[in-house]
């Protein structure tokens, strides 16, 4: 009996062990320590310290961790890191991932970043474009690069500034400033003579402008009176346009019968006076251009009357003939 009671405190015990032992494998594994996750692959040409077991996160966020790390079967230059996440994780097709550290020496994981307003969501099973990280080792050589480019570049600006500081260019430079100087002070001295010369120009355009409102003033009244009489004179060039219009409207006709009274007297006097039939053609002729000046002449007065009405300082300015 006793031994039995042995053998049940010691199962007991070894009971009580494994319960510790499955706590604290979920606790080291999470909550999802049974849950289905979703997988997804990224290749990178290497991950520094990064190792199975590794935190996925997503902004921060820890959604997964890292199943394998293996040598890519298609490309042997390249690592194939194997990753599971939370099926709820919404990854999308901008997802791009990489390697990264908690602080300068803190643990790697894997960070996925996602570009904003994507809403596509990444299937399962394919592969994550990724970023490689950058190595503390390549950062420090790249510093070392870079110091070395500017060491070189302060020894040739250093030398750069010794040459131009050399007493040569000093004295270069304080012969420049003196010449400089010189031609200031004689520039000044010219400023303040073209400044006096300006200053009388404007003097005398002013008074210029003063002489010439004192004389518009003057002879504002007679020019006024000029204005009135040149529209009253195209006011008469227009009725004895209209006049002399008329009258040809009026006795067109009768000029007409007498052009055709003489062309047939001339032609029944032609076989007595065929000498003279020469000279009563000419007169007919003369009388029909006459008719077309006379015309001519009314158009012109109406035009020059419409004119002096419009314009009616023309008859006193007639403006500059060329030479």
């Amino acid at each position: 009996m006793k031994h039995k009671k042995e053998e049940i405190k010691a199962g007991l015990i070894v009971l009580s062990a494994l319960m510790i032992f499955g706590a604290m494998v979920v606790f080291i594994g999470g909550a999802g320590f049974w849950k289905k996750l979703d997988v997804y692959h990224i290749r990178f040409s290497g991950v520094g310290g990064l190792e199975k077991g590794a935190a996925v996160r997503l902004g921060g966020l820890r959604v997964g961790q890292v199943l394998d790390i293996a040598l890519a079967p298609d490309d042997v230059s390249r690592l194939d890191v194997t990753i599971g996440v939370e099926p709820e994780t919404p990854i999308t097709c901008e997802a791009v991932a990489s390697v990264r550290t908690l602080g300068l020496v803190g643990d790697y994981y894997v960070l996925l970043s996602q570009r904003s307003g994507a809403d596509r969501p990444l299937p399962p099973g394919v592969i994550i474009p990724s970023q490689e990280m950058m190595e503390i080792a390549d950062l420090l050589v790249q510093a070392a690069e870079l110091s070395q480019t500017i060491n070189g570049s302060i020894e040739r600006t250093v030398t750069a500034l010794n040459q131009l500081l050399s007493e040569e260019n000093i004295g270069y430079v304080r012969t420049s400033l003196q010449a400089f100087s010189r031609l200031t002070s004689e520039g000044e001295r010219s400023l303040s003579t073209i400044a006096l010369d300006v200053g009388t120009v404007l003097k005398r355009l002013d008074t210029m402008v003063a002489n010439l409102d004192g004389l518009v003033g003057e002879n504002r009244s007679h020019i006024r009176g000029t204005i009135l009489a040149i529209k009253q004179t195209a006011d008469e060039l227009e009725l004895l346009s209209r006049t002399v219009n008329q009258m040809l409207v009026e006795n067109q006709d009768d000029l007409s019968s007498l052009i055709a009274s003489v062309h047939e007297d001339s032609l029944k006097a032609g076989q007595l006076m065929d000498h003279l039939d020469g000279r009563v053609t000419v007169t007919g002729e003369y009388l029909e251009e006459t008719m077309a000046n006379l015309t001519e002449i009314s158009e012109n007065l109406k035009l020059l009357s419409s004119q002096l009405r419009r314009q009616p300082w023309r008859l006193v300015y007639r403006g500059r003939t060329k030479k």
